[in-house]
């Protein structure tokens, strides 16, 4: 399963024309996410494809309902992508759960050595607990968004204060946000995040309007202005320290 995924990941130009050239057999596919599905404590694993559409039907072994073991349960989806190169959209419908459907665009931002990379898996993840109707939890939210969230921000200012500057830095940091607000908009709506989310996510915006704001002030030449929107890039940063602690004791909990 790890190789799999690590496969789907892979930035690599010649990993994805090896897999590509594999071109596993239809039976040997379901082989593969029948093994997947047996990881994952499902049994009957079906998959059922028209055109660029997939259905994958599995029910859970008794044993494992009420505690399931849910990205294991998930894998099965960036599975059948990696080893159906035509489908474009994956239903993943689980016995008595709802089921959701995922589109291979979704895995686009996913691939490569990007820095948003974690918040769209994890937000990969928080699309199927919700979704289904898993369980979904305060400690779910601060694991799989908050603080994801948390750490892109820092990972953002990290990319800005390379040396020489560099505008482009600026560019592709509020651009990185762009992409992971756009996503996060559409999975959990603002009405539906806790009290942290909606935190790391005001930092986020602030931070963002502040570094835009830097790059047209040295752009211009305005040093004491660039000076002033470098301390609200800080401040914001700072203000997420103490958001991700609380986030990773959130996450943590019980657990000792």
């Amino acid at each position: 399963m790890a190789a799999l995924l690590w496969l789907w990941a892979n930035p690599d130009s010649r990993v994805k024309k090896a897999v590509a050239e594999e071109n596993p057999t239809t039976r040997q596919r379901d082989q593969t996410l029948s093994l997947l599905g047996g990881l994952a404590g499902l049994h009957n694993v079906r998959l059922v494809e028209s055109g660029g559409d997939a259905t994958i039907t599995a029910e859970q072994l008794a044993e494992t309902v009420k505690s399931p073991n849910e990205i294991n349960i998930l894998s099965l989806v960036p599975a059948t992508f990696a080893l159906s190169p035509d489908i474009k959209r994956v239903t993943l419908n689980i016995l008595d759960r709802t089921a959701v459907t995922f589109e291979r665009a979704e895995f686009t931002d996913t691939q490569g050595d990007l820095l948003y990379q974690p918040v769209l898996l994890g937000l990969f993840t928080t699309k199927w607990l919700l979704l289904s109707n898993g369980l979904w939890t305060d400690q779910n939210e601060a694991a799989y968004v908050t603080f994801p969230l948390t750490k892109l921000l820092f990972d953002l200012g990290r990319l800005i204060i390379q040396q020489p500057y560099r505008e482009e830095y600026i560019q592709q940091a509020i651009k990185s946000w762009k992409v992971v607000q756009a996503r996060l908009n559409k999975v959990l709506p603002v009405d539906q995040r806790g009290s942290l989310t909606q935190q790391v996510v005001r930092q986020l915006d602030a931070f963002c309007a502040a570094i835009d704001r830097l790059a047209i002030s040295k752009r211009l030449g305005l040093r004491t202005e660039a000076e002033r929107y470098a301390m609200q890039a800080n401040a914001a940063i700072t203000a997420t320290y103490d958001i991700q602690q609380q986030a990773l004791a959130l996450r943590d909990r019980g657990k000792e």
